[in-house]
């Protein structure tokens, strides 16, 4: 069958076009993993720095305790606690501290802060709720093996499946992370403010680094989950274009020989 000219000139302009919004679709893509992959990296640093907070990055804390000058004995305190532990100031509270902890389960040093190992702010200080914080560790290992699938995902397709089902339980440990955390400051704050209150108890940074962070695992898990099965529709449709235009082009591409 020989095709007529202008019908030639037709498929070849469809298969030009089609050709053209491909490559636009795969610059998107390439757009979009990149905003994704972005993402995933700030949820993964804020989760990191808030496992670190106190006992190994000092100056992030979930929550501290102060006595301040002229308050009880005269001499000023403070303990802070975060995801990796605690620290304990005596006498010159803006330095940097005598002594810091680094365990779940933190308990303040009497000796450290010249009290009584009974005393009321130890106690106060000493919430058993290690356990609940250590889903921040397990949050921010899964968003970290998270970031390395969906990188390598970009490159090898076929991994899609394994990703989406390691990012399918971040959003809930995220969420978990976060309810501990903020039970645990809750009860820190009341059990100060009951059993010394001459200490003021304050949030730190951490409890909002840890809002920010679940808030964009959520919009993150659920991006990730749509990217790959945009991909899998766009991919599919690709190959059903290609397998419809295919023979046409071909046909046109002999009527030109016959001609």
């Amino acid at each position: 069958m020989v095709l007529p000219k202008d019908d030639r000139l037709t498929l070849s302009a469809d298969a030009s076009k089609s050709h053209t919004e491909s490559i636009g679709n795969g610059n998107r893509s390439r757009l979009t993993g990149i905003g994704i992959s972005s993402m995933i990296l700030i949820t993964f640093t804020l989760q990191l720095l808030v496992s670190l907070s106190t006992g190994i990055i000092t100056p992030l804390n979930l929550a501290h305790a102060e006595l301040k000058e002229g308050q009880g004995d005269g001499i000023p305190r403070k303990i802070s606690v975060g995801g990796s532990g605690g620290c304990m100031w005596f006498g010159n509270v803006t330095g940097p501290p005598l002594k810091c902890i680094i365990t779940p389960h933190f308990r303040p040093d009497a000796e450290i802060l010249s009290l009584t190992d009974r005393d009321a702010i130890i106690e106060a200080m000493h919430t058993k709720m290690g356990i609940w914080r250590i889903t921040t560790y397990i949050s921010t290992t899964l968003v970290g093996i998270g970031l390395i699938m969906f990188l390598i995902t970009l490159r090898f397709r076929k991994m899609c499946g394994i990703t989406a089902a390691i990012f399918y339980p971040i959003t809930i440990v995220s969420w978990a992370a976060l309810i501990g955390q903020i039970a645990y400051l809750v009860i820190v704050k009341k059990n100060v403010d009951n059993a010394r209150p001459k200490f003021n108890a304050y949030p730190g940074a951490v409890i909002w680094m840890m809002i920010a962070s679940t808030i964009m695992a959520s919009i993150m898990g659920c991006m990730v989950v749509w990217f790959f099965e945009h991909r899998r529709k766009a991919k599919t449709e690709s190959r059903g274009e290609r397998g419809v235009n295919l023979p046409i082009v071909e046909a046109g591409r002999a009527s030109e020989r016959v001609v």
